[in-house]
C-alpha cells in the first residue's frame, strides 16, 4: 500500500467505531485523549424507527482511549472548528447529548451506513483513477479491496498487537469485555507474524 493510501487508514481507523457519536465533550485534545461512553444505534422502539443512544453493557465498554496520531488530532480539531462554524446554534440534541462532532450531509446523525457508503464511493473512484494510471504507464494497478468501518477497527487492533505485547492495553482501548477475546486475537496474529519472521530467517540463514 501507498504511503498515500496508508496515511487515510490511520487517521479512519485511529479513531474508534463508536466515534461517530463523539461529542466535544468527549474529546481531550490537551491529553490526546478519547472518552468511549455511549453509541448511537438504529432501530424500532415502541413502534417507532429512529436513532438512539445506548450505554455499554460492561464496565469495559467505558474506556478513555489514547489518540495515537498527531494527524488525528489534527483532523478532530479541524472537524470541531467546522461544526461550530456550520452551527452555531446548534440545536440537534439526542438523550441529553449535544455537541456531536460528526454529521452526515443533512446535518444530522452519522450512522455507520453512512461511512461504509462514503468509503465505498471513495474506494471505488479511486480504483477507477488507479485502473486508468495503471493502464497509461504500463504496469498492474494497485486497487484498494472492498472494506467497511468494522474491518478498519480490526486493522487497527492488528497494528496494536503487532506494536505491543500488553494485553491489558490492548482490551482496553479495544473495550472487550471478555478478556479471551483480546487473548484470541493476540494468538492468531503473533502467531501470523512469528510464521512470516521464521520463513524470512528461513531463507536468509546460513548454517556454520
Amino acid at each position: 500500500m501507498s504511503k498515500k493510501k496508508g496515511y487515510g487508514t490511520k487517521v479512519i481507523a485511529s479513531v474508534p467505531y463508536p466515534s461517530i457519536l463523539l461529542t466535544k465533550d468527549d474529546v481531550y485534545l490537551n491529553k490526546a485523549q478519547i472518552s468511549v461512553n455511549h453509541t448511537l444505534i438504529y432501530r424500532v422502539i415502541d413502534g417507532k424507527a429512529g436513532f438512539h443512544i445506548t450505554t455499554p453493557k460492561t464496565e469495559s465498554g467505558n474506556r478513555i482511549i489514547p489518540i495515537l496520531y498527531p494527524e488525528v488530532i489534527e483532523q478532530l480539531s479541524q472537524q470541531i472548528e467546522a461544526m461550530d462554524a456550520l452551527y452555531p446554534n446548534d440545536k440537534l440534541v439526542l438523550s441529553g447529548y449535544h455537541g456531536f462532532i460528526f454529521r452526515n450531509r443533512y446535518g444530522s446523525f452519522l450512522s455507520a451506513h453512512n461511512i461504509n457508503r462514503a468509503i465505498e464511493r471513495i474506494s471505488t473512484a479511486y480504483n477507477m483513477e488507479e485502473l486508468n494510471q495503471a493502464e497509461l504507464e504500463d504496469r498492474e494497478p494497485e486497487l484498494l479491496p472492498h472494506f467497511s468501518v468494522h474491518n478498519l477497527r480490526h486493522t487497527f487492533c492488528t497494528r496494536l498487537c503487532e506494536s505491543t505485547n500488553d494485553i491489558k492495553f490492548i482490551q482496553q482501548v479495544m473495550g472487550h469485555a471478555d478478556f479471551s477475546t483480546t487473548m484470541d486475537i493476540y494468538t492468531h496474529i503473533t502467531q501470523e507474524s512469528m510464521e512470516e519472521k521464521a520463513a524470512t530467517i528461513k531463507g536468509n540463514l546460513v548454517l556454520m
